[in-house]
């Protein structure tokens, strides 16, 4: 393989990765790339492909009011740059979406905003989530990896219900609250990280009809008691 296909692939993996774009200054400073070869590739590539592509999503001072499936490539979306909410219901029910990368500048995803992507398999956001509104992804049916940002303090109500295919949770460190309904009827949900230490209130109904859910209300509920313990004894 050609050193300047390779650097093409490179650039290529870079500008289609949600914060890929960040690593070139140090890319290039070790020499890997050069300026040169960055400001050629964009010429060709990304300057071309947003003249010839505009957005027809609505957005409005930073909210994703309404999304529009000819926005999307191959199945995916990126969220465009300076787009700081994803809006209520702003992707429901939209069957053309397969994956979706939420760009760090996201900090909040609003009530039922992908409710209903039935064929959503992906959805990848950064640390910079610290809301995630009731119904967000309810009945995602297809949904099957997903990684939650670890400043998530609350997973609200039916958030993630009858997400069926999902299999896996890694719970954020700082979580304090899951709430009604959260992963209830994911009926292959059957691996879950243990509570973590800063967890202070999981709805006895969070779980419901979910294959997971008795053993880590054990484990929650054993959790409590050993803190209650730890805490008498310190008095």
């Amino acid at each position: 393989m050609s050193k300047g296909l390779l650097n093409s692939m490179v650039l290529k993996n870079l500008f289609e990765d949600v914060d890929g774009a960040e690593l070139l200054p140090s890319l290039i400073e070790s020499g890997v790339i050069t300026k040169e070869q960055v400001e050629e590739y964009y010429k060709a590539n990304i300057k071309s492909q947003k003249a010839q592509k505009p957005t027809y999503s609505l957005i409005e001072d930073g909210v994703l009011v309404r999304f529009d499936d000819r926005d999307l490539v191959n199945g995916g979306y990126i969220t465009p740059k300076g787009v700081v909410e994803i809006g209520e219901g702003a992707f429901a029910q939209c069957n053309t979406i397969f994956r979706v990368k939420l760009r760090r500048d996201v900090i909040r995803i609003k009530k039922g905003a992908f409710i209903s992507c039935h064929n959503l398999e992906s959805v990848q956001m950064t640390n910079s989530v610290r809301w995630i509104d009731d119904d967000a992804f309810n009945s995602c049916m297809s949904l099957t990896d997903l990684k939650l940002s670890s400043n998530l303090k609350e997973i609200s109500l039916c958030t993630f219900a009858n997400c069926t295919k999902l299999q896996q949770v890694e719970l954020p460190e700082k979580l304090e609250v899951i709430n009604d309904y959260a992963f209830s009827w994911c009926e292959n949900l059957t691996t879950i990280s243990t509570p973590p230490a800063s967890l202070i209130y999981v709805s006895e109904e969070a779980f419901e009809q979910t294959p997971i859910g008795k053993d880590f209300m054990r484990l929650y509920h054993k959790q409590q008691e050993e803190q209650k313990q730890e805490k008498g004894n310190t008095k």
